[in-house]
Order: C-alpha cells, then structure tokens, then sequence
C-alpha cells in the first residue's frame, strides 16, 4: 500500500515538474531523451499519465509505458522512445 501511494506521489511530481522528471532522463539516458520527453510532455506523455492515478498496481511500469508511447507518437524513433522509457523507470524512483 505505501508504495503505491508514493508511486502516485511521484506520478503528480511528474506532472507538476516536468522539466525536473525529464531532467533525470537526461542525466542517466542522454539529452536527446531529455529533449524528446520536453518536447513531447504536454501533448503525449501528460495525457498517458493522468488516467494513472485512478490505478494502485504496477504503476512503475505503466509510466514507463506511457512515456514510451508518448515519445513514440511524437518522434516515432523507436531508439529514443526505448532511451526514455529506461530513463522513465529510474527517474520514478528518483521524484
């Protein structure tokens, strides 16, 4: 129960500090990653995130997931989408 409940804490960070999140994307994957998460937030990856809060369970995953998704419909390189979504992982676990 805790975990999840500071999944959820961290999925609002996100959504609050954008540049913040995508920042630790940057610093462990690159700054091409950085820079598509930036690009992309709003319009792909925020969307994907919101519906999250409703859930508890493997939320780690599923933002993870939604990133992916996100820098996939904006950019369509698969290589940055899978750079960001490993980036995704670890920045959950740093906000």
């Amino acid at each position: 129960m805790f975990r999840s409940n500071s999944n959820k804490y961290a999925i609002k960070q996100v959504l609050k500090h954008p540049r913040v999140f995508a920042g630790y994307i940057g610093k462990f994957m690159g700054k091409d990653a950085e820079r598509v998460v930036l690009r992309s937030f709003n319009k792909e990856i925020a969307p994907r995130l919101k519906p999250l809060l409703k859930y508890t369970d493997g939320l780690e995953d599923a933002v993870a997931m939604a990133v992916y998704r996100g820098v996939m419909a904006a950019t369509h390189n698969g290589y940055l989408a899978n750079m960001a979504k490993v980036g995704a992982k670890i920045a959950i676990d740093l906000m």
